[in-house]
């Protein structure tokens, strides 16, 4: 695991050989506000090259997940981080919006997908995604 202050990346070799990145991009402002006050997040410029770095590092990985609490309409810069990415993000934060939105799913115009899961606080909902060769499919539940 590479981890060096708030996000990190993990990767993990499956016994076929494939390797999967996993990354985990915290948004989180510091200080940190609490619910219900606590809509939108940013990353640092240091926040930011560490990401970079984790996407390049995992270049030679058969797929790369990431993830983090913030859907990236709700981190201030969004622009900059959406440039990064390089496959699909899972998130969280409205979840369903109260079971209002229950599919929050869209392709970026940078080509990935983004996700957010369900709130399983209030309604048990979750997200379960498969690879399976090389596709990503996605079951929400």
């Amino acid at each position: 695991m590479s981890a060096d202050g708030r996000s990190y990346r993990y990767q993990y070799e499956a016994s076929d050989g494939n390797r999967y990145s996993f990354i985990g991009a915290d948004a989180c402002l510091k200080p940190g506000v609490r619910r219900p006050f606590n809509f939108v997040g940013q990353f640092d410029q240091d926040e930011l090259n560490k990401l970079k770095k984790f996407k390049e590092d995992s270049r030679n990985t058969t797929y790369t997940i990431w993830y983090g609490h913030y859907p990236t309409a709700s981190i201030f810069n969004r622009d900059s981080f959406r440039e990064i990415i390089n496959g699909p993000y899972l998130c969280g934060h409205y979840h369903t919006i109260h079971g209002l939105v229950p599919n929050m799913i869209t392709t970026q115009q940078q080509g990935y997908l983004e996700a957010e899961t369900g709130d399983w606080k209030d309604y048990r909902i979750f997200r379960i995604v498969a690879i399976d060769h090389g596709a990503a499919i996605d079951r929400y539940y």
